[in-house]
């Protein structure tokens, strides 16, 4: 134990005076753990314990000049040891090894043929071994040897005949058997080789194969093998060279064919091949059956390099002669939902469900697809939907693309990342052609129908653009863009934005037509308000104009309303004060541009603060014109006007009269105020159809999806109740 830890019970620890006398440690114990406590012993405290008092110590820093109470150091020359103030001690003497007796020494044992030996002396002789002299043939090593259906020893005793052998022939390093039939776990086998696995394996087994072939050949220069060769020629309905049947009713995986191939430079775990003139060829066919997942033919390849077109699952190809075909055809019939071609990817990186190639020859221009899809409806009845191509991407990642289309071409001269083309020929005044549905929902923050981004640095980089070129005449219209916005507080059925900080010029919305008088950039219908600057080259003709403020006396609650100053001319108005001086003249100086930009100058003289006669002494020359009164120090105020005369304004002259057109004549701007109606309204609201209704038809046919996807998805989920005959039959034929 140690002193000065635990539980006080009585009294202070800290405070024992440990210089003021001796100190004693007494132990008392029950041992029958009680309170009855019976001395154990009574101990002086002598060194330890009052090591606590060094820090109370009076002679502190050594200063007791006594040379005998130091810390010396201990040093050692052959056999003595000094202290460094004095003092030394001589160690005893090491006893010598001089004995002289060899018995005790420390020796090195050897060994020499059937002599055991000693270094100084002494050897043991080990027993000879027993020779073969007991003249016993029975019980001597022999050489069994066979000659047809006996087994012979060499020494001339014994023989055994075997009875019931299956006769093998050897025919030179080949070993084979033309009758009868081999079963490996069962007695009764129906084929030349019949494999029986009834061995009930466990659970933890990772594979239980009731036939493994492992089969290590090796492929010299332009040679051909195959691990499992089969070559069947019938004449029946159905021959196969290979026929894997799993029929486990387990929630695991059953695979009627499993293959695995490995380190050639391409390796192919199934390959298949069907050749024939009057029936249907599969070089490969799959079928599967019972269990929790069914795989006709599954695929699985584990890469070890990042190439990713030279590992593939299940690798399809075909050479057409003569007219169409398919490397890969898949079909799914059924009363209910289903693939024909289901593609999953799994990965920790990108992971793509299909990808698709299609790549033609040198001397090939024709259409290439990477992907074509057809969805072709018969029925009369239902509202169902037909999807060409359909793609759903679901991901907690950041990025979730349900189709993705990319054209790289650096030779073709079109390149069309996705390309949507609707052509029926409806008439359904309900119905519509879409070549591109953009729809998206649900999202808290943005929603786009249809985004379109564009990184390009060509001459002219589009992030969206629509062309209409359809030949119609009459009431029928063409319209580049459409859009429309319902439904919210705050509805914009077009927003533009245009940024960038280096171009020097940025336009939100760009707007151009073919000169005409009936032609229009822009037609609004409604109000239409510009918050800031707004640029007009040519000229502008209006109803009215004001200026519309804030009322700077109560602009919380008025606005203050102005009508524009109108005229016939295209006059321009400088106006100012002016004092004149002692001799009654002051001139007045304008800006530099005032007699350039005008001409046909007009004045106006008010004088202020007094009667007085006031003339223009002198019309504007040099941009100054004189002002003359009769009287000194007349303070005037002048306004001058000038009609323009800069070059535009003497090539655009405004005419005051003008006669309407044909097209014009008997329409009005306004026709409200002379008491007619809309139908005299020289600019008729186009027929647009209703948007409305429109949007609602557009988001029933997106209904209607959704409706077909939730029906869709339930009848997938449902369980079969009954295989369908097609199961039936081809389990039958197995």
């Amino acid at each position: 134990f140690q002193i000065g830890t635990g539980t006080v019970t009585n009294g202070t620890f800290a405070s024992i005076d440990w210089s003021s006398a001796n100190n004693y440690i007494k132990v008392e114990v029950d041992p029958a753990g009680g309170g009855n406590f019976e001395v154990l012993s009574t101990t002086q405290l002598v060194s330890v314990p009052y090591a606590m008092h060094a820090e109370t110590v009076t002679n502190k820093n050594d200063a007791d000049a006594d040379s005998t109470n130091e810390i010396q150091v201990l040093s050692i020359s052959n056999d003595t040891i000094y202290l460094t103030n004095g003092g030394m001690a001589v160690l005893p003497a090491v006893a010598v090894n001089n004995d002289n007796d060899s018995t005790n020494e420390i020796q090195v044992l050897s060994i020499s043929n059937d002599t055991v030996m000693l270094t100084n002396g002494g050897m043991a002789i080990l027993p000879a071994v027993a020779a073969n002299n007991d003249n016993d043939s029975t019980n001597e090593i022999q050489v069994l040897s066979s000659s047809n259906d006996t087994l012979y020893l060499n020494n001339g005793g014994g023989f055994v005949t075997f009875t019931n052998l299956i006769t093998w022939q050897k025919n030179g390093a080949d070993l084979y058997f033309n009758t009868g039939k081999v079963g490996i776990g069962t007695d009764s086998p129906t084929m030349p080789l019949q494999i029986f696995d009834s061995i009930v394996h466990s659970s933890s087994s990772t594979y239980a194969n009731g036939f493994l072939l492992n089969s290590k050949v090796t492929n010299s220069t332009n040679a051909n093998y195959a691990g499992i060769y089969s070559n069947v020629k019938g004449t029946g309905a159905y021959n196969t060279g290979v026929d894997g049947t799993s029929e486990g009713t387990s929630t695991g995986t059953n695979y009627g064919l499993g293959g695995y191939a490995d380190n050639a430079a391409t390796n192919v775990g199934v390959e298949a091949f069907a050749y024939g003139t009057n029936q249907k060829n599969y070089g490969l066919d799959g079928f599967a059956w019972n269990g929790s997942e069914n795989y006709g033919v599954k695929g699985f390849v584990k890469s070890s390099t990042n190439e990713a077109d030279k590992h593939v699952g299940v690798l399809a190809s075909v050479e057409a002669k003569n007219g169409l075909g398919t490397a890969l055809w898949a079909k799914s019939t059924g009363t209910r939902m289903g693939n024909a071609i289901y593609a999953e990817s799994n990965n920790d990186s990108s992971n793509t469900g299909i990808i698709s190639y299609a790549r033609s020859s040198s001397t090939n221009n024709q259409d290439q697809y990477g992907i074509q899809g057809h969805a072709i409806g018969n029925g009369t009845a239902g509202t169902g939907i037909h999807r060409g191509v359909y793609g759903i991407a679901i991901g907690s990642g950041t990025l979730s693309r349900g189709i993705e289309g990319r054209a790289s071409s650096t030779a073709s001269q079109y390149n069309q990342g996705l390309f949507g083309f609707a052509n029926g020929a409806g008439t359904n005044s309900n119905g519509y052609n879409a070549g591109v549905l953009g729809e998206a929902a649900n999202h808290t923050i943005l929603n786009y129908g249809v985004l379109s981004l564009n990184g390009g640095t060509g001459n002219n980089n589009y992030g969206g653009a629509d062309f209409v070129y359809g030949s119609v005449t009459g009431s029928k219209k063409n319209i580049g863009s459409y859009g429309y916005a319902w439904g919210a507080d705050t509805n914009i059925a077009v927003r533009a934005y245009a940024k960038d900080d280096v171009g020097s010029v940025n336009y939100g919305f760009y707007s151009e037509v073919d000169n005409g008088s009936s032609s229009l950039a822009g037609r609004f219908l409604g109000g239409v308000r510009v918050e800031g600057n707004l640029v007009v080259t040519g000229s502008i003709s209006k109803g009215s104009g004001t200026f519309k403020i804030d009322h700077p006396l109560d602009p919380e609650n008025k606005f203050l309303v102005h009508s524009f100053v109108e005229s016939p001319d295209m006059m321009n108005v400088y106006n100012g004060n002016v004092t004149t001086d002692a001799n009654g003249f002051a001139t007045v100086t304008l800006a530099d541009y005032v007699e350039g930009s005008n001409k046909d100058f007009r004045y106006q003289l008010t004088t202020i603060g007094q009667f007085a006669q006031c003339i223009v002494k002198e019309e504007i020359n040099g941009n100054q014109f004189i002002i003359q009164t009769d009287k000194p120090n007349v303070k005037v105020s002048w306004q001058v006007t000038g009609i323009r005369n800069d070059p535009y304004a003497n090539s655009n002259r405004i005419e005051a009269e003008v006669d309407k057109d044909d097209n014009e004549k008997g329409k009005y701007l306004h026709p409200k105020a002379y008491g007619k109606d809309d139908s005299y309204n020289m600019y008729q609201p186009l027929d647009l159809g209703n948007a409305k209704e429109e949007l609602e038809m557009l988001k029933k046919s997106s209904e209607a999806g959704k409706k077909s996807d939730s029906s869709s998805n339930k009848g997938s989920e449902e369980n079969n109740e009954e295989e369908s005959e097609e199961v039936e039959t081809h389990r039958k034929e197995r």
